[in-house]
C-alpha cells in the first residue's frame, strides 16, 4: 500500500497591487478553511414546514459577508497603513474601512490568483483510472 500526502502546507505568496503595495495570500486553503468559507456565508437558514410533506431547508445567501469571509479566508498581510502611516492589520474592520478603489485592485488581484491556485490544485488532482 502506498502513502499519500493528504495535508495542505502553509505557503504564502505575495502579489503586487497596481495601484501600490501588495498583499500576502495563501497559495492553498485547507479543508478546513474551506469548510468554514463555505458554511459561514449564509445570513440565514431555517426550515420551512410543509403540510403532510417534507420539510424543506430555506437558505439566504449573504452576499457582503461571503465576499469578507473569502477575502479573510485567502488574505493574510498587505502593505496597507493608516493616515499615520501605522500598518493595518487584516481584519473585518479593516476589510469594511477600505476605499473602494483599493478594494477593486485587491479583488481582482485576489480573483486572478484564486483562479490560477484551482487551475494548478485541478491538474495535481489525481486522476480516476478504469
Amino acid at each position: 500500500m502506498s502513502s499519500r500526502r493528504g495535508f495542505v502546507t502553509a505557503e504564502t505568496k505575495v502579489l503586487d497591487l497596481p495601484g501600490g503595495g501588495w498583499i500576502e495570500v495563501k497559495t492553498r486553503l485547507n479543508h478546513g478553511e474551506v469548510m468554514a468559507l463555505k458554511f459561514n456565508s449564509w445570513g440565514r437558514t431555517a426550515m420551512k414546514l410543509q403540510d403532510g410533506g417534507a420539510d424543506i431547508p430555506e437558505f439566504e445567501l449573504d452576499m457582503a459577508r461571503a465576499e469578507k469571509m473569502r477575502w479573510l479566508a485567502w488574505i493574510v498581510d498587505w502593505a496597507l497603513v493608516d493616515d499615520h502611516d501605522k500598518p493595518v492589520r487584516v481584519t473585518e474592520k479593516a476589510f469594511a474601512s477600505l476605499k473602494e478603489d483599493v478594494a477593486a485592485e485587491i479583488e481582482a488581484v485576489l480573483s486572478e490568483h484564486i483562479a490560477a491556485m484551482e487551475k494548478e490544485q485541478a491538474e495535481e488532482a489525481p486522476k480516476n483510472v478504469s
